[in-house]
């Protein structure tokens, strides 16, 4: 295991043990001021389609975000794991537990990542450049460069590091960071004037 692969799992074992203290209610607290700046941003408002994710039990919980999403008219849809890749589904068909890692995953008809206009994803840990850790299996690294819309991390504000350890090669950045203390535009190409409605 070379020394990145080390760093990795040396964060990766730091987050699990910071996330033992965050409790449940300050989990939905954050999610509630996580929703409110996403919905803030332009990129939101303008998007229909958004890519979301079913959070594990130890990530910022998303599923307040994705119920309230679709009463307010958005097309939330959902990653799915098809081999080593992801694939995307509309949650419209409903979702299912009946996968190898028994997480809810949509069971409608895989969609054109062409399709999502926002995408919302989830990592262990993520700094303020949009470099991301995620668990490991690569999945969203294989998936992200298939997107053609703005991607945007939301964790809990301990998820972010200074620096996340990064491959050029393989680790696929975000353009934005989100968490309870705001939003982090980590691409110029979304400006705040162009972002954010106030």
């Amino acid at each position: 295991m070379n020394r990145l692969e080390l760093d990795k799992r040396a964060l990766r074992q730091v987050v699990k043990e910071t996330k033992t203290s965050v409790s449940v209610d300050e989990r939905h607290i954050e999610q509630m001021m996580v929703m409110t700046h996403i919905e803030s941003q332009m990129v939101w408002i303008n998007a229909h389609t958004i890519l979301m994710y079913h959070a594990l039990p130890d990530e910022l919980p998303t599923g307040g975000m994705i119920d309230r999403w679709q009463t307010l008219g958005k097309r939330v849809v959902l990653p799915r794991v098809a081999g080593e890749t992801l694939e995307i589904a509309d949650i419209a068909c409903g979702l299912s537990t009946d996968n190898r890692y028994h997480i809810l995953e949509p069971q409608g008809q895989p969609i054109s990542p062409d399709e999502v206009e926002l995408a919302i994803v989830p990592a262990v840990a993520v700094d303020p450049h949009g470099h991301r850790l995620g668990r490991g299996g690569g999945y969203y690294d294989r998936l992200l460069p298939l997107l053609h819309c703005p991607t945007v991390v939301a964790v809990m504000s301990c998820q972010v590091f200074d620096h996340v350890p990064f491959d050029d090669a393989h680790d696929c950045p975000v353009n934005a960071v989100v968490t309870r203390d705001g939003w982090i535009n980590t691409d110029e190409r979304l400006s705040p004037v162009e972002c954010s409605k106030h």
